[in-house]
């Protein structure tokens, strides 16, 4: 797995659900940098993807504008269903690319978090997605997942 080194914020994060307080991390200005994006899992394990370098981001991309009737929301559920086309994490969960952070006890969204202050920036090597799944399969089914994604993820009536 190829690693990539990110300047990062760190964030403390408290769950509303069971007060559980633990520290996760953000890219320095904001939810991601040009041309790349960061990825979550519940567990709170983060993967980057280059937008530019990887083809991934383009193929799901245009999979989602082909089946969407609206384009105001076409980035939005790329961005939603984008981690089920990546292999999923050392803990075996899928990425989730939305501005999403969970629990990493109990996996609830309802967290707040933010950095210290003043905020603490170190650099961080994370992990850079992988598809290896993907590529393997044909263009039809590359099309039948996605479809699948934005139908379970309400995107797109069944």
């Amino acid at each position: 797995m190829e690693l990539v080194t990110v300047n990062m914020v760190r964030w403390n994060t408290r769950c509303l659900s069971t007060g559980h307080q633990s520290v996760t991390y953000g890219p320095a200005g904001g939810m991601g940098g040009y041309g790349s994006w960061l990825g979550r899992t519940p567990a709170g394990e983060i993967c980057e993807i280059d937008l530019f370098a990887d083809p991934l981001f383009e193929q799901v991309n245009s999979i989602v504008k082909s089946l969407r009737a609206s384009d105001e929301t076409v980035d939005e559920a790329t961005r939603d269903v984008l981690g089920f086309a990546c292999d999923p994490s050392p803990a075996d969960q899928y990425y989730t690319f939305m501005y999403t952070v969970c629990c990493p006890v109990c996996g609830s969204e309802e967290v707040i978090f933010g950095p210290d202050d003043p905020p603490m920036v170190e650099f961080r090597q994370i992990p850079r997605v992988t598809h290896k799944k993907w590529d393997s399969i044909e263009p039809k089914q590359r099309i039948e997942l996605v479809k699948r994604m934005l139908i379970d993820r309400g995107w797109i009536p069944e």
